[in-house]
């Protein structure tokens, strides 16, 4: 019997063990050496106290990493951690392309589906994704609509948006063509204690 674990496990011995696996024999564990195109990992650390300089500063570095991607012909997925996030970050990277006058590096005009992706986004009631869809932005969280989240999956597998803030609801079995993932922050809403961790 053969089991296949998502990359997103860490704790495959943890499930080896509850499988009644043997390690040294039946344990399988393919480290980044498998990997077809080598991974980079990037750590930039923001120390500002203030958190609305804070802010502006983590939206100013994800966009200056989402431009030099999407300059290479690559994709962009930006992770956050709150719903409400997903807007205001899509927002402010494209505001700062706007202001840049780069905002047309990020536009999927030309792409060969952009009409009847945008017949499909006209569709949706959902005005966020009809504000970010000309710049070649869009969100994705489980506060949208099904039928909108699948629209958004697929104009991204196709191309069609180039850079998609989301929520961690995106990472679980859900297989897009991101050359650079980006993951705003590390602090997470914590209920129990009332903020943010």
């Amino acid at each position: 019997r053969i089991v296949g674990l998502s990359a997103t496990l860490p704790n495959y011995a943890d499930v080896a063990a509850f499988l009644r696996v043997n390690p040294e024999t039946g344990l399988f564990y393919f480290d980044s050496s498998f990997r077809p195109v080598p991974l980079q990992q990037q750590y930039i650390g923001i120390t500002e106290p203030n958190p609305m300089k804070r802010l502006t500063a983590l939206n100013q570095v994800a966009y200056e990493k989402a431009l030099s991607s999407v300059a290479e012909g690559n994709q962009v997925m930006i992770f956050v951690h709150a719903r409400n996030d997903c807007f205001r970050t899509a927002r402010a990277i494209m505001d700062f392309a706007i202001q840049e006058d780069k905002l047309s590096m990020f536009e999927t005009t030309e792409h060969k589906l952009h009409e009847a992706g945008t017949r499909d986004i006209q569709k949706s009631r959902n005005k966020q994704i009809q504000e970010l869809w000309e710049g070649g932005f869009s969100t994705h969280h489980a506060g949208m609509l099904r039928s909108d989240r699948n629209l958004v999956e697929r104009l991204f597998s196709q191309g069609l948006i180039k850079v998609l803030v989301c929520t961690a609801t995106l990472a679980w079995g859900v297989n897009l063509p991101a050359h650079t993932v980006i993951i705003k922050g590390t602090q997470i809403y914590d209920a129990e204690k009332g903020g943010f961790m």
